[in-house]
Protein backbone atom coordinates (compact mmCIF):
# COMPACT_ATOMS: atom_id res chain seq x y z
CA UNK A 1 0.00 0.00 0.00
CA UNK A 2 2.62 2.43 0.78
CA UNK A 3 4.00 1.73 -3.15
CA UNK A 4 0.44 1.92 -4.74
CA UNK A 5 0.04 5.19 -2.80
CA UNK A 6 3.62 6.43 -3.02
CA UNK A 7 3.38 6.16 -7.06
CA UNK A 8 -0.34 8.02 -7.09
CA UNK A 9 1.94 11.06 -5.34
CA UNK A 10 4.62 11.27 -7.38
CA UNK A 11 3.47 10.13 -10.87
CA UNK A 12 0.91 13.30 -12.36
CA UNK A 13 1.40 16.60 -13.12
CA UNK A 14 -0.41 17.91 -10.00
CA UNK A 15 0.54 21.58 -8.80
CA UNK A 16 0.49 22.27 -5.05
CA UNK A 17 -0.47 24.84 -3.46
CA UNK A 18 -2.00 26.33 0.34
CA UNK A 19 -4.32 28.52 0.63
CA UNK A 20 -3.90 30.96 3.37
CA UNK A 21 -8.14 31.37 3.43
CA UNK A 22 -9.20 27.78 4.03
CA UNK A 23 -5.86 26.66 5.31
CA UNK A 24 -5.47 23.72 3.36
CA UNK A 25 -3.71 22.33 0.23
CA UNK A 26 -4.89 22.81 -3.25
CA UNK A 27 -4.16 20.84 -6.04
CA UNK A 28 -4.19 22.27 -10.02
CA UNK A 29 -4.10 20.24 -12.66
CA UNK A 30 -4.79 20.27 -16.68
CA UNK A 31 -6.34 15.85 -16.17
CA UNK A 32 -9.07 16.25 -13.38
CA UNK A 33 -8.34 12.43 -12.74
CA UNK A 34 -4.87 13.42 -11.34
CA UNK A 35 -6.14 15.83 -9.03
CA UNK A 36 -8.82 13.09 -8.66
CA UNK A 37 -6.28 10.54 -7.23
CA UNK A 38 -3.96 13.04 -5.50
CA UNK A 39 -7.32 14.54 -3.42
CA UNK A 40 -8.53 11.33 -2.94
CA UNK A 41 -4.80 9.72 -0.95
CA UNK A 42 -4.79 13.10 1.07
CA UNK A 43 -7.85 12.03 3.08
CA UNK A 44 -5.59 9.48 3.95
CA UNK A 45 -3.40 11.94 5.71
CA UNK A 46 -0.77 11.14 2.55
CA UNK A 47 -0.14 15.23 1.31
CA UNK A 48 1.73 16.08 -1.09
CA UNK A 49 3.40 19.54 -0.34
CA UNK A 50 5.95 20.75 -2.75
CA UNK A 51 6.24 19.97 -6.33
CA UNK A 52 9.69 21.17 -8.17
CA UNK A 53 11.08 20.19 -11.42
CA UNK A 54 13.59 17.82 -9.97
CA UNK A 55 12.04 16.84 -6.14
CA UNK A 56 8.67 15.99 -4.86
CA UNK A 57 8.09 16.64 -0.93
CA UNK A 58 5.32 14.96 0.53
CA UNK A 59 3.90 13.79 3.95
CA UNK A 60 3.13 10.24 5.06
CA UNK A 61 1.40 9.77 8.88
CA UNK A 62 3.17 7.02 11.05
CA UNK A 63 1.64 4.76 13.82
CA UNK A 64 1.81 7.21 16.56
CA UNK A 65 -0.47 9.73 14.44
CA UNK A 66 2.49 12.00 13.64
CA UNK A 67 3.33 13.11 9.90
CA UNK A 68 6.92 12.40 8.38
CA UNK A 69 7.66 14.35 5.58
CA UNK A 70 10.26 12.73 2.20
CA UNK A 71 11.85 14.34 -0.66
CA UNK A 72 11.92 11.62 -3.61
CA UNK A 73 14.26 13.08 -6.19
CA UNK A 74 12.38 12.98 -10.15
CA UNK A 75 15.23 11.88 -12.52
CA UNK A 76 12.78 12.07 -15.61
CA UNK A 77 9.21 12.42 -16.40
CA UNK A 78 7.99 10.05 -19.65
CA UNK A 79 5.13 12.00 -20.52
CA UNK A 80 1.38 10.67 -21.15
CA UNK A 81 0.68 10.80 -24.87
CA UNK A 82 -2.61 9.15 -26.54
CA UNK A 83 -0.45 6.41 -27.92
CA UNK A 84 1.84 5.39 -24.69
CA UNK A 85 -1.76 5.79 -23.02
CA UNK A 86 0.91 5.61 -19.59
CA UNK A 87 2.60 7.96 -17.44
CA UNK A 88 5.88 7.44 -15.82
CA UNK A 89 8.39 9.04 -13.11
CA UNK A 90 12.25 7.53 -12.80
CA UNK A 91 12.62 8.85 -9.42
CA UNK A 92 15.62 8.20 -6.30
CA UNK A 93 14.43 8.06 -2.88
CA UNK A 94 17.02 10.75 -0.94
CA UNK A 95 16.68 8.69 2.04
CA UNK A 96 17.83 4.80 0.42
CA UNK A 97 19.24 6.10 -2.69
CA UNK A 98 17.43 3.88 -4.30
CA UNK A 99 15.94 3.50 -8.61
CA UNK A 100 12.38 2.85 -9.37
CA UNK A 101 10.43 3.51 -12.28
CA UNK A 102 6.80 4.35 -10.89
CA UNK A 103 4.01 4.07 -13.82
CA UNK A 104 0.32 4.40 -14.32
CA UNK A 105 -1.90 3.33 -17.56
CA UNK A 106 -4.56 1.70 -19.28
CA UNK A 107 -4.69 -1.34 -18.30
CA UNK A 108 -4.34 -3.00 -21.35
CA UNK A 109 -0.70 -1.41 -21.59
CA UNK A 110 0.25 -2.18 -18.00
CA UNK A 111 -1.02 -5.54 -18.06
CA UNK A 112 0.72 -6.97 -20.89
CA UNK A 113 4.01 -5.02 -19.35
CA UNK A 114 4.23 -7.05 -15.81
CA UNK A 115 7.31 -9.21 -15.10
CA UNK A 116 7.46 -12.39 -17.38
CA UNK A 117 7.22 -14.48 -14.64
CA UNK A 118 3.52 -13.26 -13.54
CA UNK A 119 1.16 -15.62 -14.75
CA UNK A 120 -2.22 -14.52 -14.33
CA UNK A 121 -3.69 -18.72 -13.77
CA UNK A 122 -1.11 -18.86 -10.83
CA UNK A 123 -0.90 -15.24 -9.53
CA UNK A 124 -4.61 -14.75 -7.29
CA UNK A 125 -3.44 -11.22 -6.54
CA UNK A 126 -2.82 -10.23 -10.51
CA UNK A 127 -6.51 -12.12 -11.40
CA UNK A 128 -8.34 -10.14 -8.35
CA UNK A 129 -7.42 -6.93 -9.90
CA UNK A 130 -8.13 -7.91 -13.56
CA UNK A 131 -11.80 -9.09 -11.85
CA UNK A 132 -12.22 -5.75 -9.96
CA UNK A 133 -11.14 -4.27 -13.29
CA UNK A 134 -13.88 -5.55 -14.93
CA UNK A 135 -16.62 -5.05 -12.06
CA UNK A 136 -15.41 -1.44 -12.09
CA UNK A 137 -15.56 -0.97 -15.81
CA UNK A 138 -19.42 -2.57 -16.23
CA UNK A 139 -20.37 0.27 -13.63
CA UNK A 140 -18.88 2.72 -15.29
CA UNK A 141 -15.75 3.70 -13.94
CA UNK A 142 -12.42 5.15 -15.55
CA UNK A 143 -10.16 2.82 -14.67
CA UNK A 144 -6.42 2.80 -14.54
CA UNK A 145 -3.43 0.36 -13.47
CA UNK A 146 -0.44 1.40 -10.74
CA UNK A 147 2.85 -0.73 -10.99
CA UNK A 148 6.58 0.13 -10.44
CA UNK A 149 10.14 -1.79 -11.25
CA UNK A 150 13.19 -1.05 -9.47
CA UNK A 151 16.39 -0.25 -11.21
CA UNK A 152 20.23 -0.77 -11.20
CA UNK A 153 22.53 1.77 -11.99
CA UNK A 154 23.78 0.51 -14.91
CA UNK A 155 20.29 0.12 -16.10
CA UNK A 156 19.67 3.95 -15.32
CA UNK A 157 22.66 4.97 -16.83
CA UNK A 158 21.96 3.42 -20.19
CA UNK A 159 18.64 4.72 -20.58
CA UNK A 160 19.63 8.15 -19.42
CA UNK A 161 22.12 8.44 -22.40
CA UNK A 162 20.28 7.13 -24.77
CA UNK A 163 17.47 9.67 -23.67
CA UNK A 164 19.20 12.22 -23.92
CA UNK A 165 20.53 11.56 -27.10
CA UNK A 166 17.16 11.33 -28.18
CA UNK A 167 15.74 14.51 -26.90
CA UNK A 168 18.27 16.53 -28.77
CA UNK A 169 17.78 14.43 -31.67
CA UNK A 170 16.95 16.71 -35.11
CA UNK A 171 15.20 14.19 -36.72
CA UNK A 172 12.44 11.75 -35.79
CA UNK A 173 12.61 13.17 -32.15
CA UNK A 174 9.49 11.96 -30.79
CA UNK A 175 10.29 8.06 -32.28
CA UNK A 176 13.29 7.99 -30.65
CA UNK A 177 12.53 9.33 -27.54
CA UNK A 178 9.43 6.42 -27.32
CA UNK A 179 11.44 3.53 -28.35
CA UNK A 180 13.78 4.35 -25.68
CA UNK A 181 11.35 4.57 -23.34
CA UNK A 182 9.73 1.67 -24.37
CA UNK A 183 12.87 -0.25 -23.18
CA UNK A 184 12.66 0.47 -19.45
CA UNK A 185 9.03 0.08 -19.26
CA UNK A 186 8.33 -3.35 -18.66
CA UNK A 187 8.94 -6.11 -15.84
CA UNK A 188 6.38 -3.90 -14.06
CA UNK A 189 5.35 -5.33 -10.49
CA UNK A 190 1.21 -4.54 -10.13
CA UNK A 191 0.67 -2.93 -7.54
CA UNK A 192 -3.13 -2.01 -8.02
CA UNK A 193 -5.70 -0.41 -9.86
CA UNK A 194 -7.98 3.19 -9.65
CA UNK A 195 -11.41 3.80 -10.30
CA UNK A 196 -12.99 7.08 -10.93
CA UNK A 197 -15.76 8.16 -11.58
CA UNK A 198 -17.04 9.71 -14.61
CA UNK A 199 -20.22 12.00 -14.04
CA UNK A 200 -22.57 12.78 -16.54
CA UNK A 201 -23.89 16.52 -16.88
CA UNK A 202 -27.56 17.60 -16.41
CA UNK A 203 -29.86 16.70 -19.02
CA UNK A 204 -27.43 14.57 -21.27
CA UNK A 205 -29.80 11.19 -21.47
CA UNK A 206 -32.84 13.92 -22.29
CA UNK A 207 -30.66 15.70 -25.31
CA UNK A 208 -29.08 12.46 -26.70
CA UNK A 209 -32.79 10.75 -27.13
CA UNK A 210 -33.82 14.44 -28.29
CA UNK A 211 -31.28 13.97 -30.80
CA UNK A 212 -31.67 10.52 -31.53
CA UNK A 213 -35.30 11.40 -32.42
CA UNK A 214 -34.66 14.38 -34.26
CA UNK A 215 -33.01 11.45 -36.75
CA UNK A 216 -29.29 13.07 -35.81
CA UNK A 217 -26.89 9.86 -35.91
CA UNK A 218 -24.40 9.37 -32.84
CA UNK A 219 -21.38 8.09 -32.87
CA UNK A 220 -19.63 8.01 -29.34
CA UNK A 221 -15.60 8.08 -29.65
CA UNK A 222 -14.39 7.39 -26.39
CA UNK A 223 -10.74 6.34 -24.47
CA UNK A 224 -12.45 4.26 -21.83
CA UNK A 225 -12.37 0.84 -21.71
CA UNK A 226 -15.29 -1.00 -23.72
CA UNK A 227 -17.21 -2.10 -20.55
CA UNK A 228 -16.84 1.65 -19.50
CA UNK A 229 -18.45 3.00 -22.95
CA UNK A 230 -21.34 0.87 -23.09
CA UNK A 231 -22.06 1.49 -19.37
CA UNK A 232 -21.92 5.18 -20.40
CA UNK A 233 -24.01 4.31 -23.66
CA UNK A 234 -26.52 2.70 -21.36
CA UNK A 235 -26.72 5.63 -18.99
CA UNK A 236 -26.97 8.82 -21.10
CA UNK A 237 -29.26 6.68 -23.31
CA UNK A 238 -27.21 6.43 -26.65
CA UNK A 239 -27.92 2.41 -25.93
CA UNK A 240 -31.55 2.42 -25.37
CA UNK A 241 -34.11 -0.67 -24.34
CA UNK A 242 -34.27 -3.56 -26.59
CA UNK A 243 -31.50 -2.07 -28.69
CA UNK A 244 -29.03 -5.07 -29.72
CA UNK A 245 -25.77 -4.36 -28.87
CA UNK A 246 -22.79 -5.51 -31.83
CA UNK A 247 -19.42 -6.19 -30.29
CA UNK A 248 -16.86 -5.88 -33.18
CA UNK A 249 -13.52 -6.96 -31.11
CA UNK A 250 -11.37 -8.52 -34.38
CA UNK A 251 -7.71 -9.94 -33.39
CA UNK A 252 -6.15 -9.54 -36.75
CA UNK A 253 -7.05 -7.72 -40.37
CA UNK A 254 -8.93 -10.46 -41.91
CA UNK A 255 -10.79 -11.40 -39.31
CA UNK A 256 -12.06 -8.23 -39.48
CA UNK A 257 -13.16 -7.71 -42.11
CA UNK A 258 -14.78 -11.10 -42.00
CA UNK A 259 -16.54 -10.19 -38.91
CA UNK A 260 -17.95 -6.42 -40.50
CA UNK A 261 -19.66 -8.89 -43.21
CA UNK A 262 -21.19 -11.40 -41.18
CA UNK A 263 -22.75 -8.23 -39.12
CA UNK A 264 -23.78 -6.62 -41.99
CA UNK A 265 -25.25 -9.97 -43.87
CA UNK A 266 -27.21 -10.33 -40.03
CA UNK A 267 -28.50 -6.82 -39.78
CA UNK A 268 -29.94 -6.91 -43.34
CA UNK A 269 -31.13 -10.11 -43.44
CA UNK A 270 -33.54 -8.76 -39.77
CA UNK A 271 -34.06 -5.29 -41.53
CA UNK A 272 -37.51 -6.14 -42.25
CA UNK A 273 -38.70 -7.06 -38.55
CA UNK A 274 -39.95 -4.75 -36.58
CA UNK A 275 -38.22 -2.91 -33.31
CA UNK A 276 -35.02 -4.18 -34.06
CA UNK A 277 -32.68 -1.65 -33.38
CA UNK A 278 -28.53 -1.53 -33.18
CA UNK A 279 -25.68 0.27 -31.49
CA UNK A 280 -22.01 -1.11 -32.75
CA UNK A 281 -19.64 -1.25 -30.42
CA UNK A 282 -15.91 -1.65 -31.88
CA UNK A 283 -12.82 -1.27 -29.91
CA UNK A 284 -9.18 0.51 -30.98
CA UNK A 285 -7.52 -2.72 -32.24
CA UNK A 286 -10.27 -3.51 -34.69
CA UNK A 287 -10.37 0.26 -35.45
CA UNK A 288 -6.90 0.08 -36.38
CA UNK A 289 -7.45 -2.90 -38.43
CA UNK A 290 -9.88 -1.55 -40.22
CA UNK A 291 -7.98 1.04 -41.50
CA UNK A 292 -4.91 -0.92 -42.13
CA UNK A 293 -7.42 -3.56 -44.45
CA UNK A 294 -9.20 -0.80 -45.97
CA UNK A 295 -12.21 -1.62 -44.42
CA UNK A 296 -13.60 2.11 -44.00
CA UNK A 297 -16.37 1.65 -46.48
CA UNK A 298 -17.39 -1.74 -44.54
CA UNK A 299 -17.75 -0.22 -41.08
CA UNK A 300 -19.41 3.27 -42.30
CA UNK A 301 -21.95 0.43 -43.83
CA UNK A 302 -22.45 -1.23 -41.13
CA UNK A 303 -22.70 2.21 -39.21
CA UNK A 304 -25.58 3.76 -41.18
CA UNK A 305 -27.67 0.58 -40.17
CA UNK A 306 -27.12 1.09 -36.42
CA UNK A 307 -28.99 3.81 -34.61
CA UNK A 308 -25.68 4.91 -32.60
CA UNK A 309 -22.22 3.78 -32.91
CA UNK A 310 -19.82 3.36 -29.81
CA UNK A 311 -15.48 3.27 -30.89
CA UNK A 312 -13.79 2.91 -27.56
CA UNK A 313 -10.19 2.34 -26.35
CA UNK A 314 -9.17 4.96 -29.34
CA UNK A 315 -6.33 7.45 -29.52
CA UNK A 316 -7.24 11.22 -30.39
CA UNK A 317 -5.87 10.06 -34.23
CA UNK A 318 -8.31 7.44 -34.59
CA UNK A 319 -10.61 9.91 -33.06
CA UNK A 320 -9.79 11.96 -36.38
CA UNK A 321 -9.89 9.37 -38.96
CA UNK A 322 -13.32 8.20 -38.10
CA UNK A 323 -14.59 11.75 -38.50
CA UNK A 324 -12.32 11.78 -41.63
CA UNK A 325 -14.06 8.35 -42.63
CA UNK A 326 -17.62 9.55 -42.31
CA UNK A 327 -16.93 12.73 -44.03
CA UNK A 328 -15.57 11.53 -47.17
CA UNK A 329 -17.85 8.51 -47.51
CA UNK A 330 -20.94 9.35 -46.77
CA UNK A 331 -20.52 13.04 -47.84
CA UNK A 332 -22.72 14.20 -44.52
CA UNK A 333 -22.70 17.10 -42.13
CA UNK A 334 -20.55 16.27 -39.47
CA UNK A 335 -20.20 17.54 -35.88
CA UNK A 336 -17.35 17.10 -33.63
CA UNK A 337 -18.26 17.79 -29.66
CA UNK A 338 -15.76 17.27 -26.80
CA UNK A 339 -14.09 18.88 -23.75
CA UNK A 340 -10.24 17.67 -23.51
CA UNK A 341 -7.28 18.31 -25.27
CA UNK A 342 -7.48 14.51 -26.88
CA UNK A 343 -10.97 15.41 -28.50
CA UNK A 344 -9.03 18.39 -30.42
CA UNK A 345 -8.13 16.45 -33.50
CA UNK A 346 -11.60 15.29 -33.82
CA UNK A 347 -13.08 19.11 -33.23
CA UNK A 348 -10.94 20.34 -35.83
CA UNK A 349 -11.77 17.28 -38.44
CA UNK A 350 -15.57 17.68 -38.35
CA UNK A 351 -17.45 20.38 -40.47
CA UNK A 352 -18.48 22.30 -37.17
CA UNK A 353 -16.64 22.04 -34.11
CA UNK A 354 -18.22 22.22 -30.42
CA UNK A 355 -16.14 22.31 -27.55
CA UNK A 356 -17.56 22.39 -23.67
CA UNK A 357 -15.76 24.71 -20.85
CA UNK A 358 -15.38 21.92 -18.21
CA UNK A 359 -12.55 20.83 -16.01
CA UNK A 360 -10.52 19.10 -18.65
CA UNK A 361 -9.11 22.94 -19.76
CA UNK A 362 -9.88 25.10 -22.65
CA UNK A 363 -7.60 23.49 -25.35
CA UNK A 364 -11.00 21.80 -26.86
CA UNK A 365 -12.14 25.24 -26.51
CA UNK A 366 -9.75 26.94 -28.08
CA UNK A 367 -10.23 24.77 -31.42
CA UNK A 368 -13.62 24.60 -31.74
CA UNK A 369 -16.01 26.76 -34.22
CA UNK A 370 -18.74 27.12 -30.58
CA UNK A 371 -17.89 26.98 -27.38
CA UNK A 372 -20.20 26.31 -24.34
CA UNK A 373 -20.28 25.03 -20.72
CA UNK A 374 -22.82 22.25 -20.42
CA UNK A 375 -23.56 19.41 -22.89
CA UNK A 376 -27.31 19.97 -22.77
CA UNK A 377 -26.37 23.03 -24.93
CA UNK A 378 -26.30 21.77 -28.18
CA UNK A 379 -29.79 20.49 -28.47
CA UNK A 380 -30.65 24.43 -28.75
CA UNK A 381 -27.91 24.77 -30.69
CA UNK A 382 -28.64 22.62 -33.67
CA UNK A 383 -32.64 22.63 -33.17
CA UNK A 384 -33.41 26.22 -32.42
CA UNK A 385 -30.52 28.20 -33.68
CA UNK A 386 -28.82 26.04 -36.25
CA UNK A 387 -32.91 25.35 -37.65
CA UNK A 388 -33.64 29.09 -37.48
CA UNK A 389 -30.29 30.33 -39.44
CA UNK A 390 -31.22 27.68 -41.92
CA UNK A 391 -34.79 28.55 -42.08
CA UNK A 392 -33.29 32.67 -42.54
CA UNK A 393 -30.51 32.03 -44.86
CA UNK A 394 -32.18 30.31 -47.26
CA UNK A 395 -35.17 32.86 -46.64
CA UNK A 396 -32.70 35.99 -47.47
CA UNK A 397 -31.43 33.87 -51.11
CA UNK A 398 -34.51 33.14 -52.12
CA UNK A 399 -35.85 37.06 -51.64
CA UNK A 400 -32.28 38.76 -53.30
CA UNK A 401 -32.63 36.52 -56.28
CA UNK A 402 -36.49 37.37 -56.22
CA UNK A 403 -36.42 41.40 -55.79
CA UNK A 404 -33.14 41.74 -58.58
CA UNK A 405 -35.13 39.41 -60.51
CA UNK A 406 -38.57 40.86 -60.47
CA UNK A 407 -36.86 44.26 -60.75
CA UNK A 408 -34.26 44.14 -63.78
CA UNK A 409 -37.00 42.07 -65.99
CA UNK A 410 -39.25 44.70 -66.44
CA UNK A 411 -36.25 46.90 -68.50
CA UNK A 412 -35.63 43.47 -70.55
CA UNK A 413 -39.43 43.52 -71.65
CA UNK A 414 -39.22 47.33 -71.94
CA UNK A 415 -36.04 46.99 -74.30
CA UNK A 416 -38.81 45.66 -76.66
CA UNK A 417 -40.91 49.16 -76.81
CA UNK A 418 -37.67 51.24 -76.53
CA UNK A 419 -35.35 49.28 -79.79
CA UNK A 420 -33.05 49.08 -77.79
CA UNK A 421 -31.93 52.44 -77.19
CA UNK A 422 -30.91 52.71 -73.69
CA UNK A 423 -33.93 54.28 -72.23
CA UNK A 424 -34.76 53.71 -68.55
CA UNK A 425 -38.37 52.67 -67.64
CA UNK A 426 -37.66 53.62 -63.90
CA UNK A 427 -36.49 56.96 -63.13
CA UNK A 428 -33.07 57.59 -62.01
CA UNK A 429 -33.44 58.50 -58.74
CA UNK A 430 -35.64 55.14 -57.93
CA UNK A 431 -33.33 53.30 -59.33
CA UNK A 432 -30.16 54.45 -57.40
CA UNK A 433 -32.38 53.74 -54.01
CA UNK A 434 -33.88 50.44 -55.26
CA UNK A 435 -31.54 48.34 -53.20
CA UNK A 436 -29.94 51.01 -50.62
CA UNK A 437 -33.47 52.01 -49.14
CA UNK A 438 -36.30 49.97 -50.51
CA UNK A 439 -35.40 46.50 -50.41
CA UNK A 440 -32.85 47.30 -47.41
CA UNK A 441 -35.28 46.54 -44.47
CA UNK A 442 -36.25 43.13 -45.59
CA UNK A 443 -33.04 41.43 -45.57
CA UNK A 444 -32.36 42.83 -41.99
CA UNK A 445 -36.13 41.13 -40.79
CA UNK A 446 -35.37 38.36 -42.76
CA UNK A 447 -31.71 37.42 -41.05
CA UNK A 448 -32.49 38.35 -37.38
CA UNK A 449 -35.90 38.02 -36.52
CA UNK A 450 -37.61 35.03 -39.05
CA UNK A 451 -39.14 32.19 -37.11
CA UNK A 452 -42.08 29.94 -38.28
CA UNK A 453 -42.02 28.37 -34.84
CA UNK A 454 -40.89 29.67 -31.23
CA UNK A 455 -38.38 28.10 -29.11
CA UNK A 456 -40.11 26.50 -26.88
CA UNK A 457 -42.79 24.51 -29.04
CA UNK A 458 -38.95 23.76 -31.36
CA UNK A 459 -37.49 22.28 -28.52
CA UNK A 460 -40.43 20.27 -27.97
CA UNK A 461 -41.05 18.92 -31.16
CA UNK A 462 -37.18 16.75 -32.63
CA UNK A 463 -39.21 15.90 -35.77
CA UNK A 464 -39.13 19.77 -36.83
CA UNK A 465 -35.71 18.83 -37.41
CA UNK A 466 -36.41 16.52 -40.23
CA UNK A 467 -37.80 19.61 -42.34
CA UNK A 468 -33.95 20.79 -41.95
CA UNK A 469 -32.93 17.47 -42.96
CA UNK A 470 -35.08 17.00 -45.71
CA UNK A 471 -34.30 20.50 -47.49
CA UNK A 472 -37.70 21.88 -46.79
CA UNK A 473 -36.25 24.94 -46.80
CA UNK A 474 -33.74 24.90 -50.02
CA UNK A 475 -34.22 22.97 -52.76
CA UNK A 476 -34.50 22.86 -56.30
CA UNK A 477 -38.07 22.77 -56.55
CA UNK A 478 -38.53 25.75 -54.52
CA UNK A 479 -35.36 27.43 -56.10
CA UNK A 480 -37.46 27.18 -59.46
CA UNK A 481 -40.99 28.16 -57.90
CA UNK A 482 -39.05 31.72 -56.99
CA UNK A 483 -37.98 32.02 -60.16
CA UNK A 484 -41.33 31.10 -61.91
CA UNK A 485 -42.92 34.14 -58.93
CA UNK A 486 -40.61 37.12 -60.09
CA UNK A 487 -41.00 36.41 -63.84
CA UNK A 488 -45.00 36.34 -63.05
CA UNK A 489 -44.76 39.45 -60.90
CA UNK A 490 -42.76 41.26 -62.91
CA UNK A 491 -44.04 40.36 -66.28
CA UNK A 492 -47.88 41.23 -64.58
CA UNK A 493 -46.78 44.32 -63.50
CA UNK A 494 -45.03 45.62 -66.73
CA UNK A 495 -48.26 44.06 -68.31
CA UNK A 496 -50.70 45.74 -65.44
CA UNK A 497 -48.73 49.12 -66.36
CA UNK A 498 -49.02 49.56 -69.91
CA UNK A 499 -53.07 48.93 -69.85
CA UNK A 500 -53.03 52.04 -67.96
CA UNK A 501 -51.23 54.38 -69.77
Amino acid sequence: MRLFYRVIVLCHTVIPSFNEVSQRMVYESQSPDETALVEAIANSKILLKNRSKSNVTFTVPTADGRQTQHVVEVLHTLEFDSTRKRMSVIARDTETGKLHLYCKGADNIILNRLDENVNVNSDEMLRNAIQALHDFSIVGLRTLCIAYRELDEDLYTHFRDEYEAAETALVDRDLRMAAVCEKVEHGFTLLGCTAIEDRLQDEVPETIDFLLNAGIKLWLLTGDKQETAINIGQSSKLIQDGMQVIKLNSKGVPECGQILDKIKADIISNAGIKGFRYCLVIDGDSLSHVFSGKFEQKLVDVGVFCHSVICCRVSPLQKSQVVLMVKKILKKMTLAIGDGANDCPMIMSAHVGVGIMGREGTQAVRCSDFAFAEFRFLKRLLVVHGRWSYMRLASLIFYNFYKNLAFITPQFIFGFYSAWSGQMIYEEFFMTWFNLFYTSVPPLLLGIFEQDVSDEDTEKIPQLYFQCRAGAYWNSTAFLGMLIDSVYHSVGSFLYLELLI
